[in-house]
């Protein structure tokens, strides 16, 4: 009898957490491992990482859609370009000689630095005036960020 009373009790505290997640954030998981899978491939230099990551951000696209968050869908799509990029630029015969993975120098990170807070300020006004945005500047330099370092992989810097 303690068997099965302890067996109800399981099954009781399965169904109260599978009511309590919906497809949405089975795909929002779905999608936080193909994203996570994509970083590792690239930290490990296999090409196959820009493939994987186009699936992800189409993925993510859809979500971001889904919820409303269309400047993050937005960013998505142009980030789609820029693996795109990467993906083509990491090919064996785009350079005709093996890529091999640059560091950058401390006036690089300067320059990157700038870059981003030059053209994180700029996105971030664009969307103080252009858009009903509740946090501007969190979306602007995340933004910025964003390409700029899908950028430097792509160029294997």
């Amino acid at each position: 009898m303690a068997l099965i009373r302890q067996l109800q009790s399981y099954y009781n505290i399965y169904n109260t957490l599978i009511s309590k997640i919906n497809m949405l954030q089975i795909f929002d998981f779905c999608t936080m491992i193909v994203n996570l899978l994509c970083t590792f491939l690239l930290a490990r230099l296999y090409v196959i990482g820009w493939p994987v990551g186009i699936v992800g951000l189409i993925m993510s696209a859809g979500l971001f859609s889904v919820s409303g968050l269309y400047a993050d869908a937005i960013l998505q799509m142009i980030l789609l370009f820029s693996f795109g990029y990467g993906w083509y630029s990491w090919q064996p015969n785009f350079s005709h000689k093996k890529i091999v993975v640059h560091r950058l120098k401390i006036i690089g990170w300067l320059k990157v630095l700038v870059s981003i807070g030059v053209f994180g300020l700029l996105v971030s006004q664009l969307l103080i005036f252009y858009t009903d945005s509740t946090t501007p500047y969190m979306d602007g330099f995340t933004s910025v960020a964003s390409l700029v370092c899908v950028f430097l992989a792509s160029r294997k810097l």
